[in-house]
């Protein structure tokens, strides 16, 4: 949220972007790798990481050559949008369409699973559940975040690192990661041409999940909203409504839906015995659904530790850290999992 900051704020934070400014152009340090290192070492990863796991989670050497596809798709959709969005044809470089290309890119990803083996008709009501939930949260968020980002103007994420292009495509490469692991349970159920097991509680253990974690995000995201148009607001702090069970009740809910979506996907990809955990632990697959399992725990951790949680308190504590009232709503409110009782 913006502040109103003191004219020695200002000039504090005006010699701060000048530095970080020439940082760009001047030759890297002993101190630091140069941003063409870090983009190689980050492409190799990244790209090292979707290949692993596709070849890891795969059934058959169809599902790999299908999730194979799928994550070389993931990833070309950045690259294409990033010609524009890096200004690679004489244009300002901007961030307007970033978010707008994640939810593209699931959509057209999880599309071309759908098709791959026999399109919507041949596919289970578990399939079906599933592929019209990682949908309606795609185009919920999607939508949200681009007009979000019309009516600001800008993203604060990417006032540095989009000065330097190879720091500009990392972050689009790892939206491609991203895209491709968070709904990689999906993706992989929708391999499988014939989905035969029954919906089971674990399917409406995850469904259930997969809704409050929806209502949560949607719910945190309106509510923060409505409370920036408030002009008297300008410069404070949200703490009602969701927002006082959870510092970031946003993020919890995403990580919820995502945590339910893996669990209906393992309902149809593992044999039931009586018990779960040893038919878990019998099933001759058993290492693909250990790998899957990186799905939600890798929204997990994105989401606290890099890109989410830990960037929004850093950025809260600079803004309001002095004030008692925040202090309290930190003392009083759980950052990330909400307080019920």
């Amino acid at each position: 949220m913006s502040t109103r900051a003191s004219p020695r704020l200002k000039a504090k934070m005006a010699a701060q972007e000048a530095e970080e400014s020439k940082s760009q152009d001047a030759p890297p340090t002993s101190g630091g790798l140069p941003p063409l290192l870090i983009f190689v070492i980050v492409q190799t990863l990244c790209h090292g990481v979707a290949h692993s796991l596709a070849y890891a989670v795969s059934s058959s050497e169809a599902s790999y050559q299908t999730l194979r596809t799928l994550l070389l798709m993931s990833f070309g959709i950045q690259f294409l949008v990033f010609i524009h969005a890096g200004g690679l044809f004489g244009n300002e470089r901007t961030e307007k369409f970033y978010d707008l290309t994640g939810a593209i890119t699931y959509l057209s990803v999880l599309f071309s699973s759908i098709h791959a083996h026999g399109g919507w008709s041949s596919m289970s009501a578990r399939q079906k559940i599933l592929s019209a939930c990682v949908t309606v949260w795609c185009v919920r968020l999607g939508s949200f975040l681009f007009s979000r980002i019309q009516r600001e103007g800008s993203d604060s994420r990417f006032t540095v690192i989009k000065k330097n292009n190879f720091r500009f495509l990392t972050a689009w490469t790892l939206q491609g990661l991203w895209v491709f692991i968070t709904a990689m349970p999906v993706f992989v159920l929708n391999t499988i041409p014939a989905d035969t097991t029954p919906l089971g509680n674990l399917d409406y253990t995850g469904i259930s999940l997969w809704i409050i974690g929806f209502v949560f995000e949607v719910t945190a995201d309106m509510q923060k909203t409505a409370f920036r148009e408030i002009s008297a607001n300008k410069g404070k702090f949200i703490t009602s409504g969701v927002w006082s069970l959870s510092r970031h009740p946003n993020y919890f809910g995403e990580i919820t839906l995502w945590v339910g979506v893996f669990l209906s996907a393992l309902n149809g990809l593992i044999v039931h015995g009586n018990d779960l955990l040893p038919s878990l632990l019998a099933h001759s697959k058993s290492s693909q659904l250990y790998c899957l399992i990186f799905s939600p725990v890798f929204v997990y951790l994105l989401l606290n530790f890099v890109s989410g949680v830990n960037l929004l308190e850093a950025s809260s504590d600079a803004k309001w850290g002095s004030k008692k009232d925040y202090r309290d709503y930190k003392t009083k409110t759980p950052v990330l999992f909400p307080k019920l009782f």
